[in-house]
């Protein structure tokens, strides 16, 4: 709306809150774009839109535009009084409503958790969009290291083909990013592909990303595998724990140095680690375990799984850590490999275990 037709109509009409009726005046500057405050402290100014950031307001107002470009029923702020919520839009189509939250800051991930799920009571289904942050210079085929916190990470959304994303939006290009196809390295380190894709452009639900050709999910194969070998050839240098170190332990006990380790020991395999150690270090731990009680790895019961998981989880994450591996037992049978004495001496050619991986990340679905 002009600025010229919101001035006169502050002249003309009085405004209040629809949450807690207390009068609010229009506020038109120079700096912020126009919005609504209160005139006198109130108790629901923590869910009102003046203690928002400029970029937060910015991007929620193109983000109604885009949805009412859609030619959906769109709602800034609509207070929803039976869980005491303001999403930033409701949206609404003909058989389905919507809660977006343009996601500007971090809050605590119980929050986030807590106001979906009282979205999804109402039948209203939940979808939230992260501001873009920042990463490296893209190359021409878009893939690069990125650092995500455990924050960032609660918003890994996966499709029906296990293939892992982030959708962000940023206001000041007007371009949704995609962070796209992510497999844990280390840390809070992954690897993603970058997709940026103008407003314009987007569609509601929203468009993906092309799936990893099998060039792209090779040049993924080799990063992980260079961050592996930095780790096994450092592994005994950075040790923190010394000779208390399990993973080094476990080495020595098979008189093996870190880099000698067979090309199965630290597979990557999703997109999150959801051990709390390395890829090499709880595969090795798995497959000792299994040499030690002698026991084939179709064989393991899910007693024996779960001692395992108790020994190497990361907190809240058990039946995803289960799932984890499962994968690893999967790619192991896929290897033809067999619980004896010779297992880690066994050699596997790299491109077997390429094969496999690219089965695991190349997904099979529509491009957009």
């Amino acid at each position: 709306m002009p600025t010229e037709t919101l001035i006169q109509l502050r002249k003309t009409m009085t405004f209040f809150c629809p949450q807690c009726e207390n009068p609010v005046r229009l506020k038109i500057g120079q700096v912020m774009i126009p919005h609504f405050a209160h005139i006198v402290l109130s108790d629901c100014l923590t869910s009102f839109s003046e203690r928002e950031s400029p970029i937060h307001l910015k991007g929620k107002l193109q983000l109604a535009e885009f949805f009412e470009e859609k030619s959906l029923e769109v709602f800034v702020e609509s207070y929803l009084p039976e869980f005491r919520q303001r999403p930033d839009i409701l949206v609404k189509s003909s058989h389905q409503s919507y809660a977006i939250e343009f996601q500007c800051c971090t809050i605590p991930i119980e929050v986030r958790d807590l106001r979906s799920r009282g979205y999804l009571k109402s039948n209203i289904e939940p979808v939230w969009i992260l501001r873009s942050f920042e990463y490296p210079e893209v190359p021409p085929n878009g893939i690069v290291i990125i650092q995500l916190t455990h924050f960032r990470q609660a918003f890994i959304q996966q499709d029906d083909f296990g293939d892992a994303s982030i959708i962000a939006y940023d206001p000041n290009t007007e371009q949704f990013i995609y962070y796209a196809h992510l497999i844990h390295l280390q840390g809070t380190r992954f690897i993603a592909k970058i997709g940026m894709l103008p407003r314009r452009l987007q569609s509601f639900p929203f468009r993906q990303l092309k799936p990893l050709t099998s060039v792209e999910g090779k040049v993924y194969w080799d990063i992980f595998h260079r961050y592996r070998k930095r780790f096994l050839t450092n592994s005994v240098l950075t040790s923190k724990k010394g000779v208390k170190d399990p993973f080094l332990r476990i080495c020595y006990f098979n008189h093996l140095q870190p880099i000698e380790l067979p090309l199965f020991i630290g597979v990557p395999l999703g997109t999150v680690n959801y051990l709390n150690v390395r890829h090499a270090e709880w595969q090795l731990a798995f497959i000792h375990m299994c040499m030690q009680k002698q026991i084939q790895f179709h064989d393991l019961s899910n007693e024996q799984i779960e001692h395992f998981l108790q020994q190497n989880l990361r907190e809240n994450n058990f039946k995803l850590a289960r799932e984890l591996c499962f994968s690893y037992i999967h790619v192991l049978k896929q290897l033809g490999l067999r619980v004896d004495s010779s297992l880690l001496k066994q050699k596997i050619p790299e491109e077997k275990l390429l094969e496999i991986f690219l089965q695991l990340i190349v997904a099979k679905r529509t491009e957009y």
